[in-house]
């Protein structure tokens, strides 16, 4: 299902709003959904654009959201659920997409954007960690596929077998 950008985070299902925190919820040494929470404004203005002020948690709702979730491993879940009812003007999905790129955790702002959106992913950085690599294998390989289908790996004639 699509949804637009001022559609409310809390009003996503169930099912996604999992999603999304399995996907911040990768085990690191710095779990992904501390960047977001470092980062949340105490505030929101507009529907759809972060403002910059001091920042909504402090590092002992941190630690609070993380004791909550801890057997469970399931602090994302429980941050998202805490933060999406938060504040007059409640998280749009356009808050989460921002913060998440901000954060710069390209899998899920691309989830966020393609997935729930129906949006063209973020752009990403050209060059570093984040930038997105390309995996794709030419069409045409110099006939070295057909090669080594029919069997005939070269410079292998020579080789005995025990």
């Amino acid at each position: 299902m699509a949804f637009t950008r001022r559609t409310e985070v809390r009003h996503i299902s169930q099912a996604e709003l999992i999603k999304i925190a399995e996907i911040l919820n990768v085990p690191s040494s710095s779990p992904a959904w501390k960047k977001v929470m470092q980062i949340v404004p105490s505030e929101l203005i507009d529907h759809e654009q972060l403002n910059d002020c001091k920042p909504k948690y402090n590092i002992q709702n941190i630690r609070s959201i993380e004791k909550a979730g801890g057997r469970l491993k399931n602090s994302a879940y429980i941050f998202l659920e805490e933060w999406m009812t938060s504040g007059k003007i409640r998280p749009t999905l356009s808050h989460l997409l921002q913060l998440l790129v901000k954060s710069e955790l390209w899998r899920a702002a691309e989830y966020v954007a393609i997935n729930l959106l129906s949006e063209a992913p973020p752009q990403r950085p050209t060059t570093g960690p984040a930038a997105k690599i390309d995996i794709s294998l030419p069409d045409d390989l110099g006939g070295i596929d057909n090669e080594l289908l029919n069997g005939n790996y070269p410079n292998t004639s020579e080789i005995i077998w025990i």
